[in-house]
C-alpha cells in the first residue's frame, strides 16, 4: 500500500508532466504560427501572441549572453529539488501542487535552452507593455508565489 508521501510524489510527478507538456505543446504551436508573422492580436491594444526567441534570463534580462542562462538555469533546478528534499516532511498537498508549478515551469524553460539555445516567448500584454513571455514562466511566477505564501502561513503556525 502506498504511503501519503508516495501519493503527492505522484501528483507532483503527474502535474508537472502535465504542465510541461502544455508548456511544450504551446511553444510548438507558437513556433509553427506566429515565427516570422506579425503578432495576432486576441485583444485590441491589451493582449497579443507574438514570437520572440529569448536568449537571456527572467523576462529577457541579460540576452546578449549564450550559456550563463543555461549554466544558471541548471543551478537553479538543483537548488529547487534540493528545497523539495529538504521540505520533504512538511509538503502537503498544496505546496506539491506549487512545487509543481515551479518545477514543470523551470524544466520547460530549461528544455528549450538544451533543444533550442533559446526559450520561445508568445504572451503579449501590450496595456502594460510587459515583456513577452510563455507557460513556463507563468508556472514558475505562479508556483514561486504560491510557495512563497504557503511558507508565510506555515511558519505562523497555520
Amino acid at each position: 500500500m502506498k504511503t501519503n508521501k508516495q501519493h503527492l510524489l505522484l501528483i507532483c510527478l503527474a502535474l508537472s508532466a502535465l504542465c510541461l507538456l502544455l508548456d511544450q505543446w504551446s511553444k510548438h504551436l507558437a513556433a509553427a504560427s506566429l515565427k516570422g508573422k506579425p503578432p495576432i492580436s486576441l485583444i485590441p491594444g491589451v493582449l497579443e501572441l507574438t514570437y520572440v526567441e529569448n536568449t537571456g534570463v527572467a523576462f529577457g534580462m541579460l540576452h546578449r549572453t549564450s550559456i550563463f542562462p543555461l549554466i544558471l538555469g541548471i543551478i537553479l533546478l538543483c537548488a529547487l529539488l534540493g528545497f523539495c528534499v529538504h521540505l520533504r516532511k512538511i509538503l502537503d498537498r498544496i505546496s506539491v501542487c506549487f512545487l509543481s508549478l515551479l518545477l514543470s515551469g523551470a524544466v520547460g524553460n530549461l528544455v528549450d535552452r538544451i533543444r533550442l539555445g533559446f526559450v520561445v516567448d508568445f504572451i503579449y500584454i501590450r496595456l502594460i507593455r510587459f515583456p513577452v513571455f510563455n507557460i513556463a514562466d507563468c508556472c514558475v511566477v505562479l508556483g514561486t508565489f504560491g510557495l512563497g505564501f504557503w511558507l508565510w502561513t506555515k511558519g505562523d503556525g497555520k
